[in-house]
């Protein structure tokens, strides 16, 4: 279709809906088509949109673009270009090329061309489109953008400036500090990046000056394509280049300063790139580092206080930096005025009259001088002085005077120099004392007057005083020629030297001296004294005529004192009673004393037997004595010391001796007993039926074993000797524990009522105190007790609910265990719901059983009942939600667990629980939940703490339904770092040991639980301990066993050689040992038969073949053999002949082969076989009777076996013995003191034939040697109960003669085992 419209002819097409229109010749009449307007040359930047115009006037012909000689087509549109766009009208001729997102390739010629129409030729007009490119960077080169450039001044610096990717290649300019440059050496050149783009590089050559620092440089691209967004890089220069001059503010030198005032002193440098360094030096001294700076600028500022030393002192600053060639300096010399610190007066200390004494005074340095001048005892005293140069700046001054000492000074003379500096004024004195020497006065003794009485051993104060004298005098003190300690005081002008003298008997008539003297006296001035002393005699001695009286005869004391001033009176008593005794006269004595002699005569009777009479010399002026005493030994039949029906007590089932000792002289004394109800002796100790009683009779000794309550009663003991005989009659009380016969069980009673309970015991002894009452934590003193008869009442007042509990009733009265009984007591209450930790809540899963427990106190009985939402739970047996328990915990304490089954969702809530008795009820809503974390335990305490270790005990919180463990933490008190923590193993533990700790430290603690789910909060320090300081001995054995432990093995070489060598060694010498013993053996034994002593009958020991121990002693640890009990119905004993006495002291290291006289008294227990006989349970014997020694009077006359062969004990044998006898007391720590009346440490144990010994025949009557005892000098002091060596003993078993002994024949069954536990050699 055509249309005509206006001057063209449009072609008009539909082409899918769409329509084009495409120009066609449009027809003009009369005139030529032409370029309205012509495009021109254009460019733009690549990316932007860019228009080309082409407008026609007359247009006739069609209208298309081409480039590069390429026609573009008639179409608008341009198909192919979507970027090409025709605007415009056509009708009105406008026909402009619209190019969006211009490209590189749409660089090149556009040309616009009009076809030819009619008489209308074609027309063409070209256009060049420059697509222009910004350039991509900038920088430049090796400088980083913004970068500091570092230069020293005047050095050349060449900058490069790149910009590269341009198109067409960027121009660059160079910028300093904002303003453009145009300097003449520049360089401009390009470089080709591809066939369009290109890089411009333009080069500067600088030569920096200080005024070029901090200034900024910078290259900037020009290009059209950077119109709006200009593009720069800049460096700064840091030019490097010396500080100015320093320059010193705050003193002008030639100022005056004075000592004392603070100076400050700046020092400032300005300029300089980096800033410069100041410091200051006093005379060439460094003293002050320290400076700041700010903006163009340096400082150092220097205060100080002025000193003396000052004057003069150059201070000095110097400025530098990393570019300075040396130093610049700047300097001040200061000039400071002070006084001298200090007047120094020299000269003579001491002086005597007449002497001319000269005084020089100096001053310390002073600026200006110091002007001196001199006080001599307060008067000025005209003196030249003179003033020198310091070199440490100032002047000195000194200046002399001259004095004569006139006498009338007396003590001192004294010089006082002023020096004053008259700029300051300031004065500084100095004084001196010249001491003026003159002699003491005499000196006086004080505090005793010669003649006087002194006591001995009392303590003399004497004084010695000197008046006057310079220096004051030197006191000493002498006993006779030899100087005594004395303490020195001063007075004003008096001097007291003081001796304190503990007086002796030496003392009497010794002259003691006091000397005065100082440095003017040329002799010492001297004054004495002479002490008169009393002092009591120091012993007396007694002699007894004759020694040994027997009753009725008449024995002469003789008493004679040592020597006493004034003279002893002497007197005589016996018992605390004054006795008259007969002067015999007054004798000279030693150190100007009198001895006294005086004579006593006794008609003696048997109460003088052992009776005490003491010799008393008394001084009469100091009423003190001396004493001797003597004891009588009277002969007299027995006199029995115990009273009558003296009681013993005994321990049911155990065993007792009661040994009764008779007093007699002679001391050989046969014992016999009996029953006081039976006719006929105690089964004596030898008889060989010992299996018919327990009770036994041995000598003094009554023994019972395993005691029973029926053997109490009265026993009778006879006692004769050569002079009478004598009864008593002793009562024996068996003791038994407390037992407890009845005791309430159970009380139930109403609060605020009194509760009782009643308990029963049977008891010997029984007293109050037997029986008590006990509850732990319990106030006891809201009790009363009552005792009658063994029983006692408990009476607890106004009882409230919490005194429910148990009440023990103990009994003990000291034998065997206490006896306890539980008596319960219950008060009545209404029920009280534990409402803590497991019991407060509960918690489960969906589908599980879960457990609610309600636990309640109360009595009487309490019950449960379930509630749920206001409806009661019922338990069935039946298939049911619920089921109800309930349990009785202890008297007062019930327990209800409700389980909910197969739990769901609708289960969780709260459950009421309600408990009541009797009395009342109490509910408490328990909730369920699911389950959770647990709840912190409720408490933490500490049950015990040791060395390295605390017990820690807690109470469980709720577990949240799951089983839950714990965590426990710990550190020092007081510590600020972190805790330790440790797990506690096992589930639901509540108690634990926390080890590994410190030596007396205090630590805290706190715990947590945890179970799946999580954990608790911390119960943070609740509970505190502090370890042990010391550890236990057993670890302090284990750390020096440790310690001692070596490090490595021995070479097994070393342990072969060194045994072999000690088997050797032993073997030798125990084959030397057995050689001496034999030896000696023989000799004895051979002494033995030529000493003649056939005549007396011998106690004999059993020994082990011929291995006898030599004179040194072995310790032996004895168990005691076991005898079978029984007697035969009557008493055993052997008498000797009289011996002189001994005396029972001894040494360790000799003995007396005398013969002496001791008494014995056989000894026989019952003993379980084997058994182990306690310290202090049986008595020594000497000699030991050996369970195979057999008594010699019937050892022919037997009809039974006897033995083959019997050793007699030599002397070395018996001491030896007992050596081991005394070691083994020691051992056992025994002390006299502590054994009772009859109780000694048991004997050794023998060797017999049933225990595998060898059986001898005995030796004859040739061979037959005597053991004595060991004796040595009388001492008065006691005797050990237990000492070998002790006969005079009274009630010891070594008091008797030495073959008095009881035997028994290894065929009376004992039983005594080779090596028995406990026995070491």
């Amino acid at each position: 279709m055509f249309i005509i419209s206006g001057e063209c002819l449009w072609h008009v097409s539909t082409f899918t809906g769409e329509s084009r229109h495409s120009p066609i010749s449009v027809f003009h009449t009369g005139q030529q088509q032409y370029f309205r307007v012509k495009p021109q040359n254009t460019a733009v930047v690549e990316g932007q949109t860019v228009e080309l115009q082409c407008r026609i006037g007359n247009q006739a012909g069609s209208v298309q673009w081409s480039k590069d000689g390429f026609v573009l087509g008639f179409d608008r549109m341009i198909p192919g270009y979507p970027r090409y766009f025709m605007e415009g009208s056509g009708e009105d001729g406008v026909h402009d090329l619209r190019i969006e997102n211009a490209q590189l390739e749409d660089d090149g010629e556009f040309q616009c061309q009009v076809g030819p129409s009619g008489t209308n030729k074609a027309i063409r007009a070209d256009v060049n489109l420059t697509v222009l490119m910004p350039p991509s960077s900038i920088s430049i080169s090796q400088h980083p953008n913004g970068s500091i450039v570092e230069v020293m001044e005047g050095d050349t610096l060449t900058l490069k400036c790149v910009v590269a990717g341009g198109k067409p290649a960027a121009g660059i300019r160079w910028h300093r500090k904002g303003v453009e440059l145009r300097p003449d050496n520049v360089q401009y050149n390009t470089e080709k990046v591809d066939e369009h783009r290109e890089t411009a590089i333009s080069t500067i050559t600088l030569t920096p000056t200080h005024d070029d620092n901090r200034a900024l440089y910078s290259c900037e691209a020009v290009h059209k394509a950077l119109a709006s967004t200009p593009m720069i890089s800049y460096i700064e220069l840091s030019v490097l280049f010396p500080p100015g001059p320093p320059e010193i503010e705050g003193y002008q030198e030639g100022e005056t300063v004075r000592m004392g005032d603070t100076l400050t002193l700046a020092c400032v440098s300005r300029g300089g790139n980096p800033l410069a360094k100041l410091v200051w030096f006093r005379n060439d001294q460094q003293v002050d580092v320290t400076y700041t700076t700010s903006d163009r600028e340096s400082t150092n500022t220097l205060t100080f206080q002025v000193e003396s030393s000052d004057n003069n002192a150059i201070y000095r600053c110097e400025a530098t930096n990393s570019v300075s060639p040396k130093p610049m300096v700047a300097m001040v010399k200061l000039t400071v005025q002070f006084a001298p610190s200090k007047v120094t007066i020299m000269g003579p200390k001491e002086a005597q009259e007449g002497d001319s004494v000269t005084m020089v005074c100096m001053t310390d340095r002073s600026n200006p001088p110091a002007d001196v001048s001199w006080v001599v005892d307060g008067r000025p005293v005209q003196a030249a002085s003179s003033s020198v140069a310091d070199p440490r700046g100032g002047w000195v001054t000194t200046s002399n005077v001259t004095v004569t000492i006139t006498g009338h000074e007396r003590n001192m003379k004294m010089f006082s120099c002023y020096a004053v500096n008259q700029a300051l004024s300031e004065t500084m004195v100095e004084t001196a004392v010249v001491s003026v020497l003159y002699p003491p006065k005499p000196p006086v003794i004080l505090g005793y007057t010669e003649g006087t009485p002194i006591e001995t051993g009392s303590t003399q104060q004497m004084s010695c005083v000197s008046q006057g004298g310079n220096p004051l005098p030197t006191l000493k003190w002498f006993k006779k020629d030899k100087e005594i300690e004395s303490t020195t005081t001063t007075n004003n002008n008096v001097v007291t030297a003081e001796v304190s003298v503990t007086v002796d008997d030496n003392d009497n008539g010794v002259e003691f001296r006091c000397e005065a003297s100082n440095s003017a006296s040329l002799l010492p001035m001297v004054a004495t004294t002479r002490l008169t002393v009393y002092f009591p005699p120091s012993a007396v001695n007694i002699k007894v005529k004759p020694q040994r009286p027997k009753a009725g005869q008449k024995v002469t004391l003789i008493c004679e004192c040592a020597s006493s001033n004034p003279q002893a009176d002497i007197t005589w008593w016996k018992d605390g009673f004054l006795i008259h005794g007969t002067p015999d006269g007054i004798f000279d004595a030693p150190n100007g004393g009198r001895s006294t002699k005086n004579i006593l005569q006794l008609n003696v009777s048997s109460q003088d037997d052992g009776a005490v009479y003491t010799c008393q010399a008394t001084n009469p002026e100091l009423k003190q004595s001396a004493h001797d005493a003597v004891t009588i030994n009277v002969l007299y039949k027995p006199e029995f010391e115990t009273k009558p029906l003296q009681q013993y007590d005994v321990i049911e089932g155990e065993s007792t001796t009661i040994n009764i000792t008779a007093k007699g002289n002679p001391s050989n004394i046969n014992y016999s007993w009996s029953k006081a109800s039976s006719p006929t002796s105690l089964m004596p100790a030898d008889s060989n039926d010992v299996a018919v009683t327990p009770v036994l009779s041995a000598g003094s000794l009554f023994n019972v074993t395993s005691v029973r309550r029926d053997q109490a009663g009265q026993y009778k003991l006879e006692a004769s000797n050569e002079e009478g005989s004598s009864f008593v009659t002793v009562v024996l009380n068996v003791l038994y524990g407390a037992s407890i016969t009845m005791a309430t069980e159970y009380a139930l009673v109403d609060q605020g009522s009194n509760a009782f309970l009643e308990c029963q015991v049977d008891a010997n002894p029984l007293s109050d105190d037997v029986i008590r009452w006990q509850r732990p934590n319990f106030d006891m003193s809201r009790t009363r007790q009552s005792i009658e008869n063994g029983r006692s009442y408990l009476i607890i007042n106004n009882v409230t609910r919490e005194d429910s509990g148990i009440f023990l009733c103990v009994a003990d009265n000291g034998i065997g265990n206490e006896a306890q009984k539980a008596s319960t007591l219950v008060v009545k209450h209404k029920p009280v719901i534990e409402r803590t930790g497991s019991h407060s809540k509960a918690a489960g899963s969906e589908g599980e059983d879960v457990r609610i427990i309600c636990r309640a106190t109360g009595a009487p009985n309490v019950s449960f009942t379930w509630f749920r939402d206001g409806s009661t739970i019922q338990s069935s047996k039946k298939v049911s939600k619920y089921e109800i328990k309930s349990k009785h915990l202890d008297f007062i304490t019930y327990e209800s667990t409700l389980i909910v089954k197969d739990l769901k969702t609708q289960d969780y809530g709260d459950y009421e629980c309600i408990a009541k008795n009797d009395l009342g009820f109490e509910s408490f809503k328990i909730p369920l939940g699911r389950k959770s974390a647990p709840d912190p335990p409720i408490s933490l305490n500490v049950l015990n703490a040791t060395h390295n270790a605390v017990i820690l005990t807690w109470t469980p919180g709720f577990d949240g339904g799951m089983e839950q463990m714990y965590r426990i933490q710990y550190r020092k008190a007081g510590s600020t770092g972190g805790y330790t923590v440790v797990d506690v193993d096992g589930q639901n533990t509540t108690v634990f040991t926390v080890g590994g700790l410190e030596l007396g430290t205090e630590y805290v603690f706190g715990i947590m639980a945890l179970n799946n789910l999580g954990g608790s909060d911390y119960l943070e320090d609740a509970a505190s301990a502090v370890t042990l300081s010391k550890p236990p001995l057993g670890e302090t054995e284990k750390v020096v066993d440790q310690s001692l432990t070596p490090k490595g093995d021995i070479p097994r070489i070393i342990i072969i050689t060194v045994s072999v060598v000690g088997s050797c060694l032993l073997v030798l010498n125990i084959v030397l040992v057995v050689c001496f013993v034999r030896k000696r053996r023989k000799k004895r034994l051979e002494e033995g038969r030529a000493s003649g002593d056939e005549d007396q009958d011998l106690c004999l020991f059993s020994m082990e073949s011929d291995h006898s121990s030599s004179k040194a002693a072995t310790i032996e640890m004895y168990a005691p053999s076991s005898y079978n009990e029984g007697l035969n119905g009557e008493s055993l004993s052997c008498n000797s002949e009289k011996s002189d006495n001994y005396s029972d002291g001894h040494s360790a290291g000799g003995y007396s082969e005398e013969q002496v006289k001791s008494e014995t008294t056989a000894y026989i227990t019952a003993h379980s076989d084997g058994a182990y006989i306690p310290d202090s349970s049986m008595p020594y014997y000497c000699p030991y009777p050996y369970p195979d020694q057999v008594n010699l009077d019937d050892r022919y006359d037997r009809s039974g076996p006897v033995p083959n062969k019997l050793l007699y004990g030599t002397e070395e044998d018996f001491y030896t013995n007992a050596l081991r006898r005394n070691a083994y007391n020691l051992k056992l720590g025994d002390r006299p003191d502590t054994y009772e009346k009859g109780v000694y440490p048991p004997p050794p144990p023998g060797r017999t034939a049933a225990s595998g010994a060898e059986v001898h025949h005995p030796p004859s009557s040739e061979e037959r040697h005597y053991v004595p005892y060991p004796s040595g000098a009388t001492t008065s002091k006691p005797s050990p109960a237990l000492s070998t060596f002790n006969p005079h003993l009274q009630g010891s078993p070594l008091h008797s003669t030495p073959n008095q002994c009881n035997h028994m024949s290894p065929a009376e069954g004992v039983i005594v085992h080779n090596e028995m536990d406990g026995h070491l050699v």
